[in-house]
């Protein structure tokens, strides 16, 4: 075995994070902490309990905003009030929305109609934050109301509802959602396509490794790249993310070298074993398989909690991440 290909499994096997042992959230998209907050209802009650954990410093900024959200007593009157559902009062509007039955549905759908007519970009942001939220917990019938308005929303709009018919397990808004990708994708100054690649994810379409690989190609990273290949990519990205991990700085090699990890154990030591053997010169397979357990030694359990936010609800610890 060369010199070089011995460096190389040391550094696959050996190196430890210099700066940190797991991912923070605190410079993630603002689609990637959404979904981590709507993911299911632990992740939900979470977002409650730190809600309740400064209430009592920020309540002088939004007491008023919440005693109207709780005296409002028709859906007419809560749905109006959800430009100003930001911060806490963003919780008490949908535990008012809560009280509701579905006759809030058409309401909810019909401003989201309107959406276009709102000229401060702000204000939708909020609108469709509250209201494309509370869908995420009305089934199917919020996942139609999405489908139907999907168009007459806004980039940051479609972003966000790609995340919620993703958690839907809306099939049917597949090709939707990838018609939106390919536009967002090329703004280089925006991330709404993170919000569309979360709904392809959590829908489990094929497209989504091919995505993912060609930023990884170009070169053209984001916070979530690595933690996306993880969960998402497929074989073709180990060897790019080996060799980038080999040529970063050292205190961001870490990142490429999980992710080739996260993605190894998915697609198990045969297909890992068979794809490092097609780029080496070793004939003999012994430097595939050596790499291969090299790549391995990470176990699934060391993956998922490096890229905690990837692999499971929204915690107490993520939000401290977020609101530092």
């Amino acid at each position: 075995m060369s010199k070089r290909k011995r460096q190389n499994i040391s550094l696959i096997k050996d190196r430890e994070p210099v700066i940190s042992t797991v991912v923070t959230p605190g410079s993630f998209s603002a689609a990637t902490l959404s979904r981590s907050i709507l993911f299911n209802a632990q992740s939900w009650e979470t977002s409650e309990k730190i809600g309740a954990k400064i209430k009592s410093r920020v309540w002088p900024q939004y007491h008023e905003t919440i005693k109207r959200i709780e005296r409002a007593q028709t859906v007419e009157a809560l749905v109006d009030l959800a430009p100003e559902a930001v911060g806490l009062a963003r919780n008490a509007w949908y535990r008012q929305a809560r009280q509701f039955g579905p006759e809030i549905l058409p309401v909810i759908s019909d401003r989201l109609r309107t959406m276009s007519g709102i000229p401060d970009e702000d204000v939708r942001t909020v609108i469709i934050e509250c209201l494309g939220g509370e869908l995420r917990w009305r089934g199917e019938a919020g996942a139609k109301i999405l489908l139907e308005r999907f168009d007459q929303l806004d980039y940051y709009g479609r972003s966000f509802a790609s995340i919620v018919l993703g958690l839907l397990d809306a099939q049917a808004a597949a090709d939707l959602i990838w018609k939106f990708y390919q536009k967002a994708v090329q703004d280089r100054y925006e991330a709404h396509f993170i919000g569309a690649l979360w709904g392809l994810i959590d829908l489990k379409d094929i497209r989504v490794p091919d995505a993912l690989l060609d930023f990884l190609i170009k070169r053209r990273y984001f916070a979530e790249l690595f933690g996306l290949l993880s969960i998402a990519g497929d074989e073709r990205a180990i060897i790019p993310l080996l060799l980038l991990a080999i040529d970063l700085p050292e205190e961001t090699k870490f990142e490429p070298l999980m992710s080739a990890s996260g993605i190894s154990h998915r697609i198990g030591r045969d297909i890992l074993t068979s794809t490092l053997e097609e780029a080496s010169a070793d004939d003999t397979g012994s430097w595939a398989e050596t790499m291969a357990e090299a790549i391995l030694d990470r176990s699934q359990d060391q993956v998922e909690e490096y890229f905690a936010i990837f692999y499971r609800p929204l915690s107490e610890l993520d939000a401290e991440g977020i609101t530092e």
